[in-house]
């Protein structure tokens, strides 16, 4: 495994691992809590064999029947076989995101179906990637997301770094706040200072959106999750959560923005909930510039990395 829990909470990478850290190593699956150990990156068979850094269990036998992170490979191997098939015929491919995004209070009972079953992000990831490779554009267009009884399409299903998809967003939210939006794919990136103080809000970087009259609204994105950090702080990451207005401190803001000078900003925070590890997964790009604002899409997650 690439990724492991330190201590029951806290998500590290086998790349960044350093065995200086002292805790107790367990699977990534927070319901498993497998024993596991840090192999160091080696090369074998007189260099001809790469190996690379990597979380190993201390007895397979103690992963649970159900641990999405022990039995990913096999998982997702199953899946692309019935991709493949998708890929070849004519109707939608069909991804059902089958994790817990939502209190169990809030949860309802809907059939699960489609072409595959995406229990993690990585499996997301990994799906797209296999999409595109296979399929090329024509089989991304034909990809739709299915969670509870909604259908979204995988080109709204990912919101990437860029100003139009966020204020679509906040438009729809605004406009009827009492509906529940469902989940996206986004690209989180922590602030300077998220990444410097551990004990600071795990906070994003800021989307600016203009508007017409000079005024910038300015929404301030925020990972709610009372057990996990690690890599939220330290790495862009992508994260698949349902975002979150609140709906009194909005309506305050917006007709804040209503009374402020045409070079002033509101700023309004937008929150996104993290209940499991298996939302999130480190994105292989550097820690981001404190001055960065979102504003340009850049190379989606599914596409191969040059």
């Amino acid at each position: 495994m690439k990724k492991a829990l330190l201590d029951g909470k806290k998500l590290v990478r086998a790349d960044d691992y350093t065995e200086a850290p002292k805790g107790e190593l367990s699977c990534e699956d927070e319901r498993c809590s497998a024993p596991m150990e840090f192999r160091k990156e080696y090369w074998a068979g007189g260099n001809v064999a790469h190996y690379s850094a990597a979380f190993v269990s201390k007895d397979v036998k103690e992963h649970r029947p159900d641990c999405w992170a022990h039995d990913a490979p096999k998982y997702r191997n199953q899946a692309y076989e019935s991709i493949g098939k998708a890929i070849v015929g004519a109707g939608p491919i069909e991804i059902n995101l089958n994790c817990e995004l939502v209190k169990e209070s809030l949860r309802g009972h809907f059939p699960r179906r489609g072409t595959v079953s995406a229990r993690t992000v990585d499996d997301l990831l990994s799906y797209f990637r296999r999409i595109e490779q296979d399929g090329g554009d024509a089989a991304l267009e034909r990809t739709v997301i299915k969670w509870r009884e909604m259908s979204i399409p995988l080109k709204e299903f990912f919101i990437d770094d860029n100003q139009d998809q966020y204020r679509d967003l906040f438009k729809r939210m605004i406009a009827n706040p009492k509906a529940h939006e469902p989940p996206y794919l986004i690209r989180f990136n922590p602030t300077k200072n998220t990444h410097e103080n551990k004990d600071s809000p795990i906070n994003g970087t800021p989307v600016k959106l203009p508007q017409p009259d000079g005024k910038s609204l300015i929404l301030l994105e925020k990972l709610v999750t009372p057990e996990f950090d690690g890599v939220l702080r330290t790495h862009n990451s992508y994260v698949v959560a349902i975002p979150r207005l609140n709906r009194e401190t909005t309506g305050r803001k917006m007709k804040e923005l209503e009374s402020v000078a045409n070079d002033q900003a509101v700023f309004i925070a937008l929150e996104w909930k993290i209940l499991g590890s298996y939302q999130f997964t480190p994105a292989e790009e550097p820690a981001p510039h404190p001055t960065q604002t979102k504003s340009a899409p850049r190379q989606k997650p599914f596409e191969p990395k040059p």
